[in-house]
């Protein structure tokens, strides 16, 4: 028997298999977690949590709907642009460097975007503690995921079907551990 490891196959295009689907995990993360940070900020508006980020209701409600429609933006981008893509297949041990490598550059990517977000603001300043809580997790957590996915392939080939959800459920309470 040959070792998955032994028999790489150089082609670009099966390392390139999974880019889409990072992609539009990563995406369908950031806009899960800006619509969390704008109902929490609903919340302080309405007065139910102590307040830490609004100081008058209508600034509240202001950046409620602005968080709100950037998050539903965010979040249309891979159903309507990217046509978003529910597979995630690592069977050779090229996809899995593929979507690894993938994963780390776009995490790469969008830290480095981040860093142009304006720190005057302190709604602004927190979606990009944001971005960067999932580009870290992105960096450090998701390609150890991908890897246990790609180990323990033949245990799950049950539930390949559920493994997008899988991974962007991880991706986003992975992020928490960063923020």
């Amino acid at each position: 028997m040959v070792n998955s490891f032994q028999n790489i196959n150089t082609n670009p295009r099966s390392m390139m298999a999974g880019t889409s689907v990072v992609l539009n995990i990563y995406l369908l993360t950031i806009g899960s977690m800006i619509l969390g940070f704008s109902l929490y900020v609903g919340l302080e508006t309405l007065e139910r949590t102590t307040r830490k980020y609004v100081n008058w209701t209508g600034e509240g409600m202001l950046w409620l709907f602005v968080l709100l429609f950037i998050s539903i933006f965010i979040l249309f981008i891979p159903s309507d642009l990217l046509k978003l893509k529910y597979q995630i297949k690592i069977e050779t041990f090229t996809n899995l460097i593929g979507y690894v490598v993938f994963t780390i550059s776009n995490s790469i990517v969008f830290i480095i975007l981040s860093r142009f977000i304006s720190r005057d603001n302190i709604y602004l300043s927190e979606v990009a503690n944001l971005l960067q809580a999932a580009s870290f997790s992105g960096l450090i957590a998701i390609p150890i995921l991908f890897y246990l996915l790609f180990q323990f392939k033949d245990y799950l080939s049950r539930f390949n079907s559920y493994l997008f959800y899988f991974v962007m459920f991880f991706w986003i309470f992975s992020s928490q551990i960063f923020l």
